[in-house]
């Protein structure tokens, strides 16, 4: 990824902080191996991820991150 589509992604998707979405998306692609994205589809992926995120933040039906916002992990048994 390029600073330049980074750029291009903060203007297309203002509602989120894209920057954090991509290490989320990391985060995903390394918990979900069987899933990792193609060097051919990794945008495809980021671009639908993004605009998903945005769509949620636009409805409201997800409050928007605070910047340094965290949430704590709470494990629960099976």
């Amino acid at each position: 990824i390029y600073e330049e589509d980074v750029l291009l992604w903060q203007e297309t998707y203002p509602a989120g902080d894209v920057r954090q979405e991509l290490k989320e998306m990391k985060a995903w692609c390394a918990a979900n191996p069987t899933l990792r994205k193609t060097r051919r589809g990794i945008k495809r992926f980021i671009v639908t991820w993004l605009s998903k995120e945005q769509d949620r933040r636009h409805t409201g039906s997800v409050p928007a991150k605070q910047a340094g916002e965290q949430h704590a992990f709470v494990p629960t048994e099976f």
